[in-house]
């Protein structure tokens, strides 16, 4: 029963040794980070934020104390380092219980984080311009290519009305050139007839009985050949000037035709027809 008693003693006596320890190692930690927070501010004041942002992260760390982490945050702040100190002012906002002084928390917040908001708004508006310019530079362009359909199937039915009336033209050339070799084919075979007409009478009138039958029918020879010949020119004329037609409005890009020509050969069986050109 005595040693278990000692054993309690003992024990008790251990716990509050180790209790004093560690309150004496907490004063110590208070005071070490009340001196590091001075320094801090010291150092604050001068601007040399880097120090006292250095002094207050180790105040800090010794006795996290409200204090503590708000000058860290102003440091941060007025440091150029934005980003940190928006996470510390967040960092009080969000403690538990009563927050001493949050409204010039939150002032100071804002003053951090509306420059990034407004370089974020600027960002989205200049994302939005450049969004309606491109918008309307490819309307722009599509207008200009509908222009340019618009011209381009403008010039093919042009293009196509003048091919249509050139070829209706060139048909209605070519039906006149027909008819007028045709005419005149016809006209170089009457010559024909009336010469081959003037052979055979001729030879008639050498063998006629006397003297005035053979006049009459060498008279008769002659008017025939006569009329041949001038029936003849008349074919020549109305055939060639067909010919010329017709390879001069077939193809109006097609240059003139040279060196057409249209004969015709008279001999003692009848006549020879010739056409010769260059096409």
């Amino acid at each position: 029963m005595g040693s278990r008693l000692a054993l309690i003693a003992t024990l008790i006596a251990v716990v509050l040794a180790s209790s004093g320890v560690v309150e004496a190692q907490s004063a110590r930690n208070r005071r070490l980070a009340k001196q590091l927070f001075k320094n801090g501010l010291s150092e604050f004041k001068k601007g040399h934020y880097e120090d006292a942002i250095d002094a207050f992260q180790r105040s800090y760390k010794l006795n996290p104390t409200s204090d503590a982490l708000f000058a860290q945050a102003q440091a941060q702040r007025l440091n150029d380092n934005c980003p940190q100190a928006i996470t510390l002012y967040e960092k009080l906002l969000n403690q538990s219980g009563h927050i001493e002084n949050e409204q010039i928390i939150r002032d100071n917040l804002a003053i951090c984080t509306k420059p990034i908001e407004d370089a974020k708004r600027e960002a989205e508006e200049a994302a939005e311009a450049a969004r309606r310019e491109r918008e309307a530079a490819d309307a722009r362009r599509q207008a200009g290519d509908e222009k340019l359909q618009v011209a381009h199937e403008k010039r093919v039915v042009e293009a196509r009305a003048e091919g249509v009336a050139r070829g209706k033209g060139a048909r209605s050339a070519d039906r006149i050139s027909y008819m007028l070799i045709a005419a005149g084919g016809l006209g170089l075979g009457v010559a024909s007839g009336f010469f081959v007409a003037s052979n055979s009478t001729r030879d008639a009138a050498a063998d006629a009985n006397n003297y005035e039958v053979y006049l009459e029918l060498r008279d008769r020879a002659d008017l025939q050949r006569t009329v041949s010949f001038g029936v003849g020119a008349v074919g020549l004329g109305l055939v060639g000037f067909g010919l010329f037609r017709l390879m001069t409005s077939s193809d109006p890009e097609a240059p003139p035709a040279s060196n057409a020509a249209v004969s015709m050969v008279p001999h003692h069986d009848g006549a020879l027809l010739s056409f010769s050109g260059s096409f």
